[in-house]
């Protein structure tokens, strides 16, 4: 996992790996099932956020690079630049439509779970509570890899 979050490690320990684990804290310390329900919540609609942040962002970057099309081209120019250059459009038309598919998956699971839940019991299923325990069993590794990267 850190090899796959190294350019921006900081930021997925902030916003994806410490509310999970303070998520999992709150299940083993049997909290009620509201406030895990809204910590749930919270953490994605962060994500959903950072998912919509991703999409301007690469909107922005897939529109930089096509606009470099109207460009003229030297005659004797090395091949990295063309090279870089397709790179980079490539790179942000496909984070666009990840980004997209991704937040259309959450807002999908958000409005499913909003249906399910009535106003008296907060939206929460068995397969967050699963995917919970499952994180709580892995918890011992989980924080030996974030201490040792702090180190």
């Amino acid at each position: 996992m850190s090899i796959f979050t190294l350019p921006y490690y900081r930021t997925f320990r902030q916003n994806t790996l410490l509310p999970i684990l303070a998520i999992v804290r709150s299940a083993k310390l049997r909290k009620d099932e509201a406030e895990l329900a809204a910590m749930l919540s919270s953490w994605r609609d962060r994500k959903l956020q950072e998912l919509y942040f991703i999409q301007v962002a690469a909107t922005l970057l897939s529109a930089a690079a096509i606009g470099c099309l109207s460009w003229e081209t030297p005659d004797h120019e090395h091949w990295v630049g063309p090279a870089a250059w397709y790179c980079s459009l490539v790179l942000s038309l496909f984070s666009v439509l990840l980004s997209t598919s991704q937040s259309f998956i959450f807002t999908t699971i958000i409005r499913k779970e909003s249906r399910a839940g009535t106003k008296s019991q907060p939206p929460i299923f068995e397969h967050d509570i699963l995917i919970i325990r499952r994180i709580v069993k892995n918890e011992d590794s989980l924080r030996s890899i974030n201490t040792s990267s702090r180190t």
